[in-house]
């Protein structure tokens, strides 16, 4: 399940910092990833200057609530990881499946193959069919379809910024296998063609989903770096 109210905290503002008489401009909302840094400079600029228990408590709550945006963030991640994962596995078996369809198609489209075979060859990727429909109706994300096209949208920065991930889409009707049959010579002749167009679009599929886990990751490692003790 993802969190849906990540930086949506924004009721609290830093305006300014009062020490020793002196004021440090703050005009940073906690749900703004440059907080961290601004902190970070304030630190900075304080140097062995104490500072007034007021002061470092409101600092030490500003910190509290971005952390806990943060562990709102990584959750997010996490599940975004898990959920783009399991769609690469899943297109992975969908691309062994068509494999096997287009190994039976080249058998048949042989000029030496017999129709009683070739309705054999047939019977076999009408069965392969129904599993990758099966796939397309029963992969699920909870209650949510992952192989039926689409996007989700999760948030994961503290500024609230959304960010969409693209389901697979296996349906027979996208990969052009509808009516895909194989039981003459002509149809095998022309299936060719088509069930290479077929393993195409899953590996371009396959390449966005792994394009996703990149990022994912690589927000995951920078989400880490900004949390703060």
């Amino acid at each position: 399940m993802f969190v849906d109210n990540i930086g949506n905290t924004n009721s609290f503002f830093y305006n300014s910092i009062y020490f020793s008489n002196n004021r440090i401009p703050f005009n940073v909302s906690e749900t703004d990833s440059t907080f961290y840094d601004n902190l970070d400079d304030l630190i900075i600029d304080l140097g062995d200057i104490p500072i007034p228990s007021p002061v470092k408590n409101e600092v030490d709550n500003r910190i509290a609530i971005l952390n806990k945006l943060n562990s709102g963030a990584d959750q997010n991640l996490n599940h975004a990881l898990s959920r783009s994962r399991t769609i690469a596995a899943y297109l992975d078996d969908v691309d062994g499946l068509l494999k096997r369809i287009e190994e039976n198609t080249d058998q048949a489209a042989k000029s030496t193959t017999h129709d009683a075979d070739r309705s054999e060859l047939n019977a076999e990727v009408q069965a392969i069919l129904t599993e990758i429909s099966e796939l397309y109706i029963h992969a699920k994300d909870g209650n949510e379809p992952i192989l039926q096209g689409g996007a989700a949208t999760i948030k994961l920065s503290l500024n609230a910024a959304s960010v969409q991930f693209e389901n697979g889409d296996v349906g027979l009707g996208t990969l052009g296998l509808d009516s895909f049959s194989v039981s003459t010579k002509s149809t095998s002749d022309s299936g060719q063609t088509t069930i290479d167009n077929a393993r195409d679009l899953i590996k371009s599929q396959k390449v966005k989903v792994a394009a996703q886990i990149e990022t994912f990751d690589q927000r995951k490692k920078s989400l880490h770096l900004n949390q703060r003790a």
